[in-house]
């Protein structure tokens, strides 16, 4: 006999508002919303990027001259030394004129959300948690789940971004005394 494989049953998704103090939507900033549009990835990625592409070529170029330079200083003469490495024989000017290899910008419409201020920071604690467990049960945190969590309306369109990871996300104190949370980049749910 067969055995039926069976299928996990995810509970129908209803979220009731958890936080019991004041929490305050705030538009973003213009220049928020420059930064993270001009940005366009995370930190960790454009660390990553000057690391591998720009730090690390440069360094074994310069431990490379730095041998070589060596090398000619202990085995020949320093007249010879002066004449071979002369900088403009070495200088090739057909690499940055190449169109295939310039790098090609991609402009990314991003979605903005609205952040949320908290007076107390249980409330913020409290958002942060439910966000998690949301996760745990749905495999993914809408914006719109976070409203609901919250307590204010969304739109259409908030059920279509969020989070599928939060351990990144942290409590921050604003300028103004107050909390908020700072959570990563929204992504398209699938």
């Amino acid at each position: 006999m067969a055995e039926k494989a069976e299928v996990e049953v995810v509970p129908e998704k209803k979220l009731e508002k958890i936080v019991h103090g004041n929490a305050v939507r705030k538009k973003k900033s213009s220049f928020a919303k420059f930064a993270e549009a001009l940005i366009q990835g995370d930190i960790t990625t454009i660390k990553d990027h000057v690391f591998r592409n720009v730090f690390m070529p440069a360094l074994k170029k310069f431990i490379k001259d730095s041998a070589m330079t060596s090398l000619d200083m202990l085995f020949n003469d320093p007249a010879d030394i002066s004449r071979d490495r002369s900088i403009s024989s070495k200088i090739s000017y057909t690499k940055y004129s190449s169109a295939s290899e310039r790098p090609v910008r991609r402009v990314i419409a991003t979605y903005q959300y609205d952040e949320v201020e908290f007076d107390d920071v249980s409330d913020a604690k409290d958002a942060l948690e439910g966000m998690r467990e949301v996760i745990d049960t749905y495999k993914w945190c809408s914006v719109g789940d976070y409203y609901d969590l919250l307590g204010f309306d969304g739109t259409s369109t908030d059920g279509d971004y969020g989070w599928n990871n939060l351990n990144n996300a942290d409590i921050v104190v604003t300028g103004n005394g107050k909390y908020k949370l700072k959570l990563p980049k929204v992504v398209p749910i699938p």
